[in-house]
């Protein structure tokens, strides 16, 4: 099954699809790394807990683009639809 719009009337419900799930793959991140950050905070026996979180949270963000980079390297290059094409002008 693949995930491209084969038509131009698919183009709309792709680009909310899209959309709905960047805005929830943010708000996960967010929710995520801030929990990790602040659960790592109420530990009263790390040294310096503002930066060893810091350095954890990071460390966790720079993970996931890690992980998306890997996805996003896995999709097709390009789509070309033969209606799309423009003509050449002579």
């Amino acid at each position: 099954m693949s995930f491209c719009p084969r038509e131009e009337k698919d183009a709309g419900a792709a680009s909310g699809i899209f959309s709905t799930f960047q805005q929830t793959a943010s708000a996960l991140g967010i929710s995520i790394i801030g929990g990790i950050f602040y659960s790592i905070l109420e530990h009263e026996y790390f040294k310096n807990n503002y930066l060893f979180a810091l350095q954890v949270g990071l460390s966790v963000g720079i993970s996931f683009l890690i992980i998306v980079w890997c996805m996003l390297s896995k999709l097709p290059y390009s789509y070309k639809s033969e209606k799309a094409a423009l003509p050449k002008l002579d």
